[in-house]
């Protein structure tokens, strides 16, 4: 979700068998307040992704208005689809009529549940609309919910970055967790510090209000979940505190809590990911022809979702990788990680 032109050579590694590798697909470098700031930069900015071959375009704060809807005619032009953030002078209601491919952490959903006749500053909204809880209308959410769905806009809600990140728990508990022995030092150094400087006392960092805006984060995940498009798994790792891998685990949990079934969440990691790009014949389910992408099990996950962690062996595109394999690569991450 930001590109660079290294990844494209990855890419195409991972497509050859060269690597053994996840599927990628991979964002144009970040389009934003500061790399495109006038019309003309959108028109050169979006052509140029489009012709180095980028999957689709990364949205970022601070796009104006005039610059935005560019960026969204020449996209359709060059046929290239847009996704991540809403810019805040662009909001949900437009962003969601300008048909963005996928919108990241429910981002601008919020600011959509306050009333037109409250006086705000948009740019006042504080992480991902949480100055605005107190003014917003959750009878609101149907009608965005409704305009995601007829724009068939997905929705990637990353709730673990707000259950962790931004949220009451402190950064010394995180750092408890047997997970982060598999990022660098210097890493959790500046997890720790950016956690401090969003949710200790002192900056602003309201517990009570935060218990408001979960809730209603959690009642527009379960809105869109069960009449939106669709939703889409990703947790945003390495986002602070959420190591790759392991961080899956920890959204698959928020989601669940806001009320999505086991089979929707199982649903959001395989068979949507392959009908949002267009794959549904190559991946994305146990089937016949298509590619041997498998988690083999001790038990099953949508009897209790604590069985993906439970893994015996993982097929990736038909190689069978054991458990034991996985614990060996796993100690020689943690070790790498100790030395840096």
């Amino acid at each position: 979700m930001l590109g660079h032109p290294s990844h494209l050579a990855l890419r195409k590694m991972a497509a050859q068998g060269e690597v053994l590798s996840p599927r990628i697909f991979t964002s144009s470098p970040s389009l934003n307040g500061n790399t495109v700031r006038t019309v003309e930069e959108a028109i050169t900015k979006v052509t140029q992704f489009q012709k180095e071959g980028y999957d689709f375009l990364k949205i970022h704060p601070g796009i104006l208005l005039p610059v935005f809807d560019q960026v969204v005619q020449t996209a359709r032009e060059v046929g290239i689809p847009f996704a991540g953030h809403v810019p805040v002078a662009v909001g949900i209601r437009h962003a969601l009529e300008s048909r963005y491919a996928a919108i990241d952490h429910v981002d601008g959903f919020l600011e959509g549940l306050v009333s037109e006749t409250v006086e705000i500053k948009p740019e006042e909204n504080g992480f991902f609309g949480f100055n605005f809880t107190p003014l917003t209308d959750t009878t609101r959410i149907g009608s965005l919910v409704a305009l995601a769905r007829d724009n068939k806009v997905w929705i990637v809600p990353t709730q673990s970055l707000f259950e962790r990140w931004f949220a009451p728990v402190s950064a010394d508990e995180l750092l408890k967790e047997p997970e982060m022995s598999y990022m660098p030092a210097t890493t959790l150094a500046d997890w720790k510090m950016r956690k401090e400087q969003s949710t200790d006392p002192g900056t602003g960092f309201n517990k009570a209000q935060w218990e408001s805006f979960h809730a209603i984060r959690q009642a527009l995940i379960r809105a869109l979940s069960q009449n939106g498009y669709g939703m889409l798994l990703g947790s945003d790792a390495p986002q602070l505190f959420n190591v790759p891998g392991f961080s899956i685990h920890h959204e698959i949990a928020g989601m669940e809590a806001a009320g999505m079934t086991p089979l929707e969440i199982l649903q959001s990691g395989t068979v949507n990911p392959a009908r949002f790009f267009g794959k549904e014949g190559a991946f994305g389910q146990i089937q016949k022809g298509l590619e041997a992408d498998l988690l083999l099990l001790r038990e099953n996950p949508l009897k209790n979702l604590q069985a993906l962690k439970k893994i015996e062996g993982v097929m990736v595109r038909g190689k069978w990788i054991d458990r034991k394999t996985i614990d060996e690569k796993l100690k020689t991450i943690a070790a790498h990680a100790k030395d840096h």
